[in-house]
């Protein structure tokens, strides 16, 4: 017997009704036999590549106006598995985690894949948060494997880490979104790019042994190894020489910090290497003297003492050539070591020391010269084993001592006709009767330059001249202005005196 349609078309809709309700509970135990038996595991949590910006230290950095959805890759640990995917990710402003999506699916081992939408969530975040992803059991929510994906929320526009530089910019400069100082020299990495034209990714952009920093801060150019182009690198001259990078002669003697280190081994820092009153630039050019040395000609004298005070060669022991040392002209005797007789009697300074008689004072030629003499005809006289005759009273000679006359004849009644003496040469002034009498032709007043311009006597000589009468209470010395005013003593002007002077 046949069934009528309707009964046939009834029992065709529950065998199909049976089938769509048992398809679930199939699906939940087979997940269920997968997740009790295999484990399924999470893989990956991958993001649309136009959202990523970067991957650095373990963190992605998405573009937050490009992110508009997150997936998940899992291994269902077996052919497939009905599986929970619960998605929480840290919220601004007050780092709150909040659920962006909680969903149950059936994943296949082929595709293995689930989205989750993450725009509305992306919006409104800039800067690093935490997205924890979990997939669990449906049945009891039983977490079964969980990642935690470090990510930075970045906008083109936007600065991260407020340092000057859009996070666009840091990207394209490779410095850190989320770092000031990249390179850690100091400036910031906008003030870098934007202002000093260094390097945000280096702390020495010139390599000069000067961090950036140092170098804006102290003057230098932090994109010049040399700022000042005296072949000394900054870096050396701050941290070795202490000389200063922006000048080439640090100590303004007339030398580069170059030629002193290099050259002639000075010191940059002091204009005096050897202290000796001449500067060394003034000792090489000027005066080939050795600026490391305050006595070149080591006669004595300092070089600027010789050059300065007595204008005497610094290169010359004897600059006169008499004998004598600079040092011992002064110092010693009294000499003038710019002359080689410095009393005028036509003997050498060197030769009076010798023969000890004073080469100040022209008195003592006579003496010594009788002196000479007398050794010469006494050396004669012994040589020849006689006796020279003696002068007698009346100018003649003779063997008694006698007087002899006109014709020949002798004694008492001779002739006394005889050519008459001329009278004797007026006594030789010593140098301080000379200036004696230069002041009292004067008035008792003269200026010290006077004595130079009225004798054929050197700066020098008159300045030690002068010093000994004072000392000795027969000159006086009145300072006006540059200007020495020497006076017979006792006679100074009125107010010229020295305080309490009565």
């Amino acid at each position: 017997m046949t069934r009528p349609p309707a009964l046939a078309l009834c029992v065709g809709a529950l065998v199909l009704l049976g089938t769509f309700v048992a398809a679930p509970a199939l699906g939940t135990a087979s997940a269920a036999a997968t997740v009790d038996t295999a484990g399924p595991v999470i893989t990956e949590v991958s993001f649309p590549n136009e959202s990523v910006a970067d991957r650095d230290d373990g963190r992605v950095y998405l573009w937050g106006s490009d992110l508009d959805s997150m997936t998940v890759h899992v291994d269902p640990g077996g052919g497939a598995a009905y599986l929970r995917l619960c998605v929480d990710a840290e919220d601004t402003p007050n780092g709150t985690t909040r659920r962006i999506d909680c969903r149950d699916q059936q994943v296949f081992q082929r595709e293995g894949t689930i989205q989750v939408p993450m725009g509305q969530w992306a919006a409104n975040q800039t800067g690093q948060r935490r997205i924890d992803v979990s997939i669990r059991d449906p049945r009891n929510g039983t977490v079964l494997d969980r990642r935690e994906v470090a990510v930075v929320v970045v906008t083109r526009g936007g600065d991260l880490d407020s340092d000057g530089l859009t996070d666009g910019q840091e990207f394209e400069n490779g410095t850190g979104v989320s770092l000031k100082d990249t390179d850690e020299d100091g400036l910031l990495d906008g003030t870098e790019v934007k202002e000093y034209g260094t390097d945000p990714l280096s702390n020495d952009t010139d390599g000069d042994g000067l961090r950036d920093a140092q170098e804006i801060n102290g003057n230098t150019n932090a994109t010049d190894p040399d700022t000042d182009g005296d072949g000394l690198e900054d870096g050396a001259e701050v941290n070795e020489y202490g000389t200063d990078p922006t000048s080439e002669d640090t100590d303004g003697d007339g030398l580069t910090d170059t030629e002193e280190i290099e050259q002639y081994g000075t010191d940059p820092t002091s204009e005096d290497t050897d202290g000796d009153g001449l500067t060394d630039g003034e000792e090489i050019e000027q005066y080939g003297t050795d600026p490391t040395e305050a006595d070149t000609d080591g006669d004595g004298l300092t070089d600027g003492e010789e050059v300065t005070d007595y204008d005497t060669d610094p290169l010359a022991v004897d600059t006169d050539g008499d004998g004598l040392t600079d040092a011992e002209e002064i110092g010693q005797y009294g000499t003038d070591p710019l002359e080689t007789d410095t009393d005028g009697d036509l003997l050498d300074d060197g030769l009076e020391v010798s023969l000890g008689t004073d080469p100040t004072s022209g008195l003592t030629t006579p003496l010594a010269l009788a002196g000479l003499v007398a050794l010469v005809v006494g050396g004669i006289a012994l040589a020849r084993g006689r006796d020279l005759p003696l002068p007698t009273p009346g100018g003649g000679s003779g063997a008694n001592g006698g007087a002899t006359s006109d014709d020949g004849g002798e004694g008492p009644g001779a002739a006394t006709d005889r050519t008459p003496t001329p009278d004797p040469d007026p006594p030789l002034l010593t140098d301080e009767d000379r200036v004696k009498q230069l002041l009292e032709e004067n008035g008792g007043r003269l200026q010290q330059g006077e004595f130079v311009e009225r004798t054929d006597w050197s700066k020098s000589k008159v300045s030690r001249l002068l010093s000994r009468m004072e000392e000795d209470g027969e000159i006086a010395k009145i300072t006006l202005g540059r200007e020495n005013l020497i006076t017979i003593q006792g006679e100074e002007p009125e107010g010229a005196k020295k305080p309490f002077e009565e």
